[in-house]
Formats: structure tokens, C-alpha cells, sequence
């Protein structure tokens, strides 16, 4: 259905509105941050028939995390620049040349922003681009590479002990490259 003009002009303000951004951030790390508590709680005692609601909760989480990640870094991408959004889409060309996201990467884009990043913030992005991807979503990638791929499955499988303090520090380092401002709801 191709959009009206008027309809065009409105979702470029939205989109290039940062705090919108934030917004579904803050959202998808509060979900994150419910299934993890949920998922940690079978850690200590799972019966066998518990085990489709854990292992559930766990791969959600990282899916709603890498979409707090993925939706924090484009507040920060659209502020800096906002012709990132153009005529009712993301500029998709335009943004894979800046930092080299396509799709829904994480890693790329989050470095360009926050600059240097540790091993484990890196491992985590790693991860997280992952369930984002495919991990949070299907049993089996689209490409077959990566169940082959030792080291990328060492990533998923692997986690540190402080993995969702890991995500909140980097998304909060984004967010501080975003201020906020109250919302005016009309």
C-alpha cells in the first residue's frame, strides 16, 4: 500500500524522534529484565516438565535485550544524525556505511557510538545479535554455518555471571548519549 504524503511526513518526525527509541528500549530491557528473573528462578529447582519454560524465558530475554541494544543504538544514531531516517524508512545504505549495520546488528553500531568495547561486552553483542537474529526466535538460523561454527556457538552457549549487568551498563551508556526530555502527549 503505498502512503500518503501525510502519512510519510509523520512517521519520518516519529522515527527521527529519539526519545521513541528509548522508549521501546526501556520497554524490551524491562521484559528482558522479568524473563531473566523468571528464567533464574528454575535454575534452582527444574523438574523435567519446567524445562520448555525455562529454556523459553531464556532465549526471550536475550531476544528482548538485543532489541533494547539494537533500539538504544539507533536513538543515539538518529540523534547524532537524522537524516538517518528519510522519506517514511531508515535509510538502510546509509546507516550500513556509517557503522556497518544491516539488519539488526548490534556490535558494529554500538562500537561507532561507545567506541571501545570490553571482551565481554563484545561477546555479549555477539550473543545477543544472535537471538536477535535468529536464536530468540527459531530452533534453527537461516544459514546452517553457525550451528558449525564452534566459536560463535562457544558465544551462545557461554555466559558470564554478570551478563544482564553487562547489557545495562551498555545500554545505559547509550541512553547517556540521548538525553531525555518529558514527553508531551497531546
Amino acid at each position: 500500500m503505498p502512503l500518503t504524503k501525510e502519512q510519510t511526513r509523520s512517521f519520518t518526525q516519529y522515527a527521527k524522534d529519539p526519545e521513541n527509541w528509548r522508549i521501546s528500549a526501556r520497554r524490551n530491557l524491562a521484559v528482558a529484565r522479568v524473563l531473566k528473573d523468571r528464567a533464574d528462578a528454575f535454575k534452582q529447582d527444574r523438574s523435567a516438565d519446567e524445562f520448555d519454560e525455562f529454556s523459553g524465558c531464556l532465549y526471550a530475554w536475550r531476544l528482548h535485550a538485543g532489541l533494547a541494544v539494537e533500539n538504544a543504538v539507533k536513538a543515539a544514531l538518529i540523534l547524532k544524525d537524522p537524516t538517518l531516517v528519510l522519506e517514511g524508512k531508515l535509510d538502510g545504505k546509509k546507516l550500513s556505511k556509517l557503522c556497518g549495520l544491516s539488519g539488526h546488528g548490534l556490535l558494529a553500531p554500538v562500537r561507532h557510538v561507545l567506541g571501545e568495547l570490553s571482551e565481554k561486552e563484545c561477546r555479549l553483542l555477539a550473543k545477543l545479535e544472535q537471538h536477535v537474529l535468529w536464536a530468540g526466535k527459531y530452533t534453527i538460523p537461516m544459514l546452517a554455518d553457525v550451528l558449525f561454527n564452534k566459536e560463535q556457538m562457544d558465544v551462545l552457549r557461554n555466559s558470564p555471571m554478570n551478563e544482564f549487568e553487562l547489557l545495562e551498563s551498555i545500554v545505559n551508556r547509550l541512553f547517556a548519549m540521548v538525553p531525555s526530555e518529558p514527553r508531551r502527549f497531546r
